[in-house]
């Protein structure tokens, strides 16, 4: 009996108006000397972090031509973290079948990630070096929701 393999795409993309915030560099939110959370983090971390955020919101910010980069390795994502954008992509469509071909799954997960990198803009601005305290007092808000 031949094994089923689903396609999934290579890689995830972030919006080219977000592409300094994934980067190592002086003004990126992963690099060594940056002042976030995220300090030291990978790129896939990022971008769970955003996705769950503004999947969490139910927001979503659409793509604009030419706008992807195309440059957060779905390889470097666990196994787990692959599953949760594709269980949420289950959900959404309401279709197992999307399974197939998760271009489209790993497409919402990106306009999700989208919006959730402006969501954290906003607690960046708005509450300053306290930011994490309420992103954390977001995430107990969910946790007790479930």
């Amino acid at each position: 009996m031949a094994t089923k393999t689903f396609e999934v795409p290579r890689n995830a993309s972030y919006s080219k108006d977000h592409a300094d915030y994934y980067q190592n560099k002086e003004n990126g939110w992963l690099g060594k000397n940056s002042s976030t959370i995220f300090q030291g983090k990978r790129q896939k971390d990022l971008f769970l972090f955003a996705y769950a955020i503004g999947k969490n919101r139910g927001s979503k910010s659409i793509f604009k031509p030419n706008e992807r980069r195309s440059n957060v390795s779905v390889e470097a994502m666990t196994n787990e973290e692959k599953w949760c954008i594709v269980a949420s992509g289950i959900e959404e469509t309401g279709d197992i079948l999307c399974l197939d071909d998760q271009k489209s799954v790993y497409e919402d997960a990106e306009e999700y990630a989208k919006e959730g990198i402006e969501i954290i803009k906003s607690h960046m601005e708005r509450y300053g070096p306290n930011y994490p305290k309420q992103l954390e007092l977001e995430l107990k808000e969910i946790l007790g929701a479930l």
